[in-house]
């Protein structure tokens, strides 16, 4: 009797580059509290030498607080001193500085400038007139590159010298105070790098989006609740689009769609270990919060992610019928399955006070800045994944759809979308005017958000090609910089 041939079952698979981190990596993250003990009292003794600095300083000068005040958000510790800045800008753009009475050069005026827009703060690109050059470009410029920051990569590595010596310690007691002992190594008893070694395995990448998404130490929970939920997102992401069959990814999404463990049984295996997890996961963030009273948050981030599972299952859908969609059609579902609204939303979970159900609501009806920041990580990432998509069967990307409807060259169509997000950076910006319809803490989220996607994305996919990524992390984790007693005992 001949033997049955089981029919072989073709999967996308995009054999992503291996993960750069092994768990020797993190031997050395374990609390000791001695020395938490000294970061702290130092951390205390430089801020009240910072605060003084501000109260106290002889300065008539406005613009030389300005400065303090630059220094202190590129070195990431400005949320230290919230009320103290808040006053000072307040009391500051009263003055209305007029430039044109002193002698200030471009770098100065293009630094207040940066400053009081990024504080809320409406300020005329008029003053740049004196520097004008002749074709005039140069305002253009200075006014709309006001989403590129100092990463934390860079502010880490900021060469301080004289009176600065203080900012970069706190910087750095702040930075070991908040990180040393708190990576998520949760991932591992769960074994997701060998239960899905067909998605890329990129915990350590996740953790440092999160945290560069809020790295305040007031938001150790909400980094916590978001760093689980984006690496499972990207393990729902890249099973959807690169192991699951069609017929499996139906019934992934309607059980999804149910949320109720009893859809269990009609999962394949591989999916089950995966879809109970992520019910408990959910269901342990309402636990936690329930605490607080503010578990009512969890239903929105819930929500959410149903919603971006359906537009994953739309792009397979479109796939298994061999369909390119009109560049219009695509965005309506692409903004979606970019995952950025999802990602916002839960981003709010663990935030406290400051997130309330109003706050929640306001997100879900998708404001301005939220599809902003959807339109700057789905154009960006569909600039530079789609050179390694394009070696498999794979759903047309936005670039592609576009070359489609509007009959352009692939190098016009980039280009495009370059001014889009340029434009869409411009509505980040302009939504986080005064006055605001919420809390700065909350839309700063949105800001962080498109910023990771700009040093991600740009020039080529680093969450992908994780090597690029490699001398930042260990940068940021591993190699802190050292804290110098002689040096701060001088200051």
């Amino acid at each position: 009797m001949a033997a049955i041939i089981e029919p072989v079952t073709v999967r996308p698979l995009g054999y992503y580059p291996e993960t750069m981190w092994v768990h020797e990596d993190f031997a050395s993250f374990s609390s000791n509290d001695s020395a938490f003990e000294s970061y702290t009292k130092q951390v205390d003794e430089l801020k009240m030498q910072v605060k003084d600095m501000f109260i106290n300083d002889p300065t008539s000068d406005p613009v030389e607080k300005v400065k303090l005040i630059d220094s202190l958000c590129r070195l990431g510790v400005s949320y230290q001193f919230k009320i103290e800045i808040e006053d000072q800008m307040n009391r500051i753009f009263s003055l209305q500085l007029n430039f044109d009475d002193h002698d200030y050069d471009l770098y100065t005026v293009a630094l207040v400038f940066r400053v009081f827009r990024q504080h809320g703060f409406k300020m005329s690109s008029e003053v740049f007139n004196k520097f004008k050059s002749d074709d005039g470009n140069f305002k253009e410029s200075l006014t709309n590159d006001v989403n590129g920051i100092l990463s934390l990569y860079e502010a880490a590595h900021l060469s301080l010298h004289g009176e600065d010596i203080l900012d970069q310690a706190l910087a750095y007691t702040s930075a070991q105070l908040d990180l040393l002992g708190l990576f998520p190594l949760w991932f591992e008893d769960l074994k997701l790098a060998s239960r899905y070694s067909y998605a890329k395995n990129r915990i350590v990448e996740v953790y440092m989006w999160t945290v560069a998404v809020y790295f305040e130490p007031p938001y150790l929970l909400a980094r916590i609740i978001l760093t689980k939920i984006v690496k499972f997102m990207s393990i729902i992401d890249d099973t959807y689009d690169a192991y699951a069959t069609i017929d499996e990814l139906r019934i992934l999404t309607d059980a999804i769609e149910r949320w109720d463990i009893s859809t269990i049984d009609q999962l394949p295996d591989y999916m089950k270990f995966l879809y109970n997890t992520l019910l408990n996961l959910y269901g342990e963030f309402e636990t936690e919060l329930e605490s607080e009273g503010r578990s009512y948050g969890v239903s929105y981030a819930r929500d959410a992610l149903k919603q971006m599972m359906k537009a994953y299952h739309i792009e397979a859908e479109w796939l298994n019928k061999g369909y390119v969609p009109s560049f219009d059609e695509y965005m309506e579902n692409a903004l979606i399955s970019c995952g950025y609204h999802a990602v916002a939303i839960s981003s709010f979970l663990g935030m406290e006070e400051i997130a309330t159900m109003e706050a929640f609501e306001w997100l879900k009806g998708f404001p301005k800045i939220d599809k902003a920041a959807q339109i700057i990580c789905r154009l960006m990432d569909d600039i530079t994944s789609r050179v390694h998509e394009q070696k498999r069967n794979h759903v047309a990307t936005g670039v592609e759809c576009y070359m489609k409807q509007y009959g352009l060259s692939e190098e016009e169509t980039v280009r495009n979308f370059q001014k889009t997000t340029a434009s869409a950076w411009k509505d980040v910006n302009e939504e986080c005017m005064r006055p605001i319809v919420v809390s700065m803490d909350l839309l700063i989220r949105f800001v962080n958000l498109a910023r990771v996607i700009d040093s991600l994305y740009k020039g080529e996919d680093k969450y992908t090609n994780c090597e690029s990524l490699k001398r930042y992390i260990k940068s940021l984790f591993f190699e802190p910089i050292p804290m110098e007693e002689e040096a701060i005992e001088a200051k």
